[in-house]
């Protein structure tokens, strides 16, 4: 059945819309994962780490690059190589979890984007509330799975070493709570510019990614050790969900959403 952008969405007729960008940037993140896959065990957990602490630098002065080399030197204070490893871990699952964010905001957008333009208000409204109510679904889901998968998931990647394997599990299941959380504002920030505000959506994007993240990653391990490290993503997404849900009410007024 053709799907045309002008159609009324059921949240059958999305998931088909969106399906192909989400499968697309699974796709595209597993390169990362294989990668530290084969590094991990087949070299073992100081190539790993060193892996994990040069990729920083080879991204350049960026947001992402910037906050990983902040994660890297508060783990190597907290628990040195083993710390970065069971992190190198943490980041390949998660970059799967998040590449199914990206790509329903990504496929989403066009029908948020026609819908505006078009002047179309009551879908536009249907929308919104079918995205937020997927987003918050899947987000319960992939909390559940990551807290039953830890296991698994750390015995693939860094199962030949006992500590580090219970590093990495304990890490993994405080960090895979921000799953619950950061689908809304990956969404949100897409939202807006699809919506052409593209000032609202920079803001979201910069204060979740880099603002909220550095102050968490300084404060938190303060107060909590290592585990301070571990919840600062879903402390920053936690403040950015409360920045999001306060635009996306002041803003309903302007788009009639």
């Amino acid at each position: 059945m053709r799907i045309q952008l002008s159609d009324h969405f059921t949240y059958k007729k999305l998931l088909r819309f969106v399906m192909p960008s989400i499968i697309m940037m699974i796709f595209t993140s597993i390169y990362g994962v294989v990668d530290g896959l084969f590094v991990s065990n087949y070299v073992g957990k100081t190539a790993f780490a060193a892996v994990n602490l040069i990729m920083p630098f080879l991204m350049g002065i960026s947001t992402l690059g910037l906050v990983n080399a902040l994660y890297n030197f508060q783990l190597m204070r907290f628990a040195g190589a083993d710390g970065v490893a069971a992190y190198g871990t943490i980041m390949c699952v998660n970059f799967i979890f998040v590449a199914t964010y990206i790509g329903y905001s990504i496929g989403s957008a066009p029908i948020i984007g026609y819908n505006y333009g078009a002047g179309n208000h009551r879908e536009l409204k249907n929308m919104l509330r079918m995205s937020l109510t997927l987003v918050g679904i899947w987000g319960i889901a992939l909390a559940l799975a990551s807290q039953l998968l830890a296991a698994p998931l750390a015995t693939i990647f860094v199962g030949y070493d006992r500590d580090l394997f219970a590093l990495t599990c304990h890490g993994f299941r405080i960090y895979a709570l921000t799953f619950l959380v950061n689908g809304f504002n990956i969404f949100g920030s897409s939202f807006f510019t699809a919506l052409n505000n593209g000032a609202v959506s920079a803001i979201i994007s910069f204060l979740r990614t880099l603002v909220f993240q550095i102050a968490a990653l300084l404060i938190l391990p303060l107060i909590l050790g290592i585990d301070g490290i571990w919840s600062a993503v879903l402390v920053s997404e936690l403040i950015t969900l409360i920045l999001t849900t306060v635009f996306l009410i002041k803003k309903g007024t302007v788009y009639h959403y």
